[in-house]
């Protein structure tokens, strides 16, 4: 089972806010013995750096903490790039395309949160933290893409909205005739962008749109905080994806 949780829910599961040590370790004990996988985006990571509202102990503590659950071996790409790869992926092939961080943005992420660990927090290289800001920086254009999209589908007739949308995004991605070629209906098999414009679809109330897109291309189970993501993901049925509160998805693990 390949599990993603929202910042909010890492968060709340580093703090022992609504959850014990016991249900840390079971759930530490189901990563190690391969029965479950957390999924890991870049937005977790700048999330914890970035801000830096604690000393940088603390700052360790979190990041070590946060990858005894995941690997970066399997990091996701901030998910502007992956929405936009996925779209021309399709374009181009048909197919959905990788969702995971690769070439020197991997490489300066890997051995900057090696330096991190090593130096107790104390030491941050600087290609590590452009990589974070640049991941930051790309929320922006996420948000611009979800904008230009919920325009489109508050154009559209009701039925059509979801359709509109897609369409919007497939034309930020800079795709959109090789798209309508292919079959715009074929984006709806691609649960990272059916996610995008489902958010284009709602109000626009603040949303995690990038975790939320994240947990799409990878996960089975998205498990947030925000009862608006867990009512998104119902209400779009999106094929092999699921959504649960962390408490509910603790209560699984221990189960289990």
């Amino acid at each position: 089972m390949i599990a993603y949780l929202d910042f909010g829910a890492f968060d709340s599961l580093y703090r022992r806010d609504g959850c014990t040590a016991a249900d840390v370790a079971a759930l530490r004990k189901s990563v190690y013995g391969r029965e479950v996988t957390l999924a890991l985006s870049i937005h977790h990571i700048e999330e914890i750096v970035i801000a830096r509202r604690v000393s940088p102990q603390a700052l360790s503590a979190q990041i070590r903490f946060t990858l005894s659950f995941a690997s970066l071996r399997y990091l996701l790409k901030p998910s502007a790039d992956l929405l936009i790869d996925e779209i021309r992926s399709y374009a181009a092939s048909g197919a959905a395309g990788s969702p995971f961080l690769h070439g020197p943005a991997a490489d300066a992420i890997i051995s900057g949160i090696g330096e991190l660990i090593e130096s107790d927090g104390e030491e941050i290289a600087e290609d590590f933290v452009e990589a974070l800001e640049l991941a930051r920086a790309r929320r922006g254009e996420l948000a611009l893409m979800i904008d230009r999209a919920r325009a489109a589908a508050a154009a559209a007739p009701e039925g059509d909205r979801i359709v509109a949308a897609m369409r919007a995004l497939a034309g930020a991605a800079g795709a959109l005739a090789e798209c309508d070629q292919r079959g715009i209906g074929g984006l709806m098999g691609l649960r990272s962008v059916r996610m995008a414009a489902g958010i284009a679809s709602e109000p626009p109330e603040p949303l995690a749109a990038d975790h939320a897109i994240a947990a799409a291309a990878r996960a089975e189970i998205v498990v947030s905080a925000d009862p608006r993501i867990r009512e998104l993901v119902a209400r779009l049925s999106l094929d092999g994806l699921t959504s649960r509160g962390l408490p509910e998805f603790l209560d699984a693990i221990r189960s289990a």
